[in-house]
């Protein structure tokens, strides 16, 4: 069951609260409520709202200095911000404009344009939450094949000198997945790939536990280097590496009868452009 969109209605007049929540309530939304401008930022902390319903005149801090806070801030910028205004409040929607605000509802509030502009904000929100979603996951995704040293530069100077590629006494570790052409005939690409994704989920760990960085990948392989001030080091922990991806290998295919995998390891030291 999908969670019901939370709604932070603001307004200092009671009797306009009591019929948003109302309305909002037959409606299937929760809300929550704050009497002032202050009120309303310290509920959006603490509260998440996935929709503000602001009035402009009230006590504190009015509703546009309100909008302009959420709007500058990073974690709050994306919380569509309705603001209710009179119906001759022309001014008003031009500074609620400037302030960042979304939409308008014109007060007293029609009930059929409340729903109608709430769903419609609603809609885009939970479009971008779902978008955003994706790009984060995807992120987390190809985070892990980025090296650990590349991220510590980029982090520290995104132009820094040092990312570009220098010859390097290292140990590099090759890995690919053994008859992967036929698996690809035998299962549907989702299958395989979630297959596939199980097993090298587990590969990365140990190869970051170890200290080792995925300079390269492929659908059915990567290629990791390891590199220390000490060369006999690097090879080393290769060797450990490879060792522990069989026995992690072993370990995945007890639980995974139906399509066991068996992969092929290759290892080599020296110097290298990297």
């Amino acid at each position: 069951m999908s969670r019901r969109s939370k709604i932070l209605i603001v307004d200092d007049e009671p009797f306009n609260v009591d019929y948003l929540e109302q309305e909002l309530d037959d409606l299937g939304y929760e809300t929550v409520s704050a009497r002032n401008g202050k009120e309303a930022i310290d509920r959006v902390a603490t509260e998440g709202p996935d929709l503000i319903l602001l009035d402009v005149m009230m006590p504190v801090m009015d509703g546009f200095t309100v909008c302009r806070a959420l709007n500058s801030n990073e974690e709050t910028r994306l919380i569509p911000i309705v603001i209710m205004t009179a119906l001759d409040g022309i001014e008003d929607r031009i500074k609620g404009i400037e302030a960042g605000a979304d939409d308008f509802l014109t007060k007293p509030v029609n009930p059929r344009e409340l729903i109608a502009r709430i769903q419609t904000t609603l809609k885009l929100k939970h479009t971008v939450d779902r978008k955003l979603g994706e790009l984060v996951k995807i992120k987390e995704h190809f985070a892990k094949f980025v090296p650990e040293a590349v991220k510590r530069l980029v982090a520290a100077n995104p132009d820094a000198p040092e990312l570009a590629k220098q010859e390097r006494d290292v140990s590099v570790l090759f890995l690919d997945i053994s008859g992967y052409t036929s698996l690809s005939d035998r299962l549907a690409a989702d299958v395989l790939n979630a297959l596939v994704e199980r097993y090298f989920s587990t590969f990365l760990d140990h190869i970051h536990a170890a200290g080792g960085d995925i300079n390269e990948t492929a659908g059915d392989g990567f290629m990791t280097i390891f590199h220390d001030v000490d060369v006999r080091t690097h090879a080393v922990k290769a060797v450990d590496t490879a060792l522990a991806l069989l026995s992690a290998t072993d370990a995945l295919n007890q639980d995974n009868t139906a399509y066991p995998l068996s992969i092929h390891i290759g290892i080599n030291s020296g110097m290298a452009l990297v």
